[in-house]
């Protein structure tokens, strides 16, 4: 009789572990960041950069439940360039991104690769203010995804799990060091944990050595 698989050996869909790296099924053999291009089954594999992609960084570890289905429809607060974004619009393939990024040098970035894959929806604009992209998003929101490097970025998150309700996980980035650069590291978390009370904390992971003084928090309503 075969194991049941244990949490920690489930990927989401679209994701595989080769030869210790995880790889994004894709359907386009163009890199985004400079990442491995391989062929497989005559499909193209990208290569999830964890230094690159903090989202990466954490499924590499093997032990973060994260649930996403194809066709999710997912927030990303911070996109960036798009990198993890990038990864993320190979899983949700009959779903949407609503990405989300203030700064224009970076947001022209997202707003090119957005030019080819269909299911990027780049939106410059400021987190703090869900009321000024809220309209745009015409669709369920099922996961909230935030990687801000700012000192309000718990209560940025906050903001947005109210303004979209009906979320089914949330994923937040804790740059500690950004929140305070004089505390104690423990003592931030600690506080940082503390102002998720109202949810139930699922899963947090220390992104150390990677990603140091940076943990993620997934949250599933209690």
């Amino acid at each position: 009789m075969k194991n049941k698989k244990t949490e920690s050996e489930k990927l989401p869909p679209a994701v595989i572990r080769k030869k210790g790296s995880l790889f994004t099924v894709s359907a386009y053999g163009k890199g985004v960041y400079g990442e491995k291009i391989l062929t497989f089954d005559g499909k193209f594999l990208r290569q999830w950069v964890p230094r690159r992609s903090k989202l990466g960084s954490a499924l590499s570890k093997g032990n973060f439940p994260l649930k996403i289905e194809r066709n999710w429809n997912v927030l990303y607060l911070g996109a960036s360039t798009g990198t993890t974004v990038s990864h993320i619009s190979d899983i949700v393939t009959d779903g949407s991104i609503f990405a989300v990024e203030f700064a224009p040098e970076p947001f022209q970035k997202l707003l090119s690769l957005s030019e080819q894959r269909t299911n990027i929806f780049p939106i410059l604009e400021d987190s703090r203010s869900p009321e000024r992209y809220s309209f745009f998003i015409d669709r369920k929101i099922d996961l909230i995804y935030q990687d801000i490097s700012q000192r309000d970025q718990l209560e940025i998150f906050k903001r947005n799990l109210d303004t979209f309700q009906d979320w089914e996980q949330a994923i937040l980035v804790l740059k500690l060091r950004s929140i305070s650069s004089r505390t104690n590291l423990s003592e931030t978390l600690d506080d940082a944990l503390a102002g998720l009370s109202d949810f139930f904390i699922r899963k947090k992971i220390d992104l150390s050595p990677v990603h140091k003084s940076h943990y993620m928090v997934l949250l599933e309503r209690k």
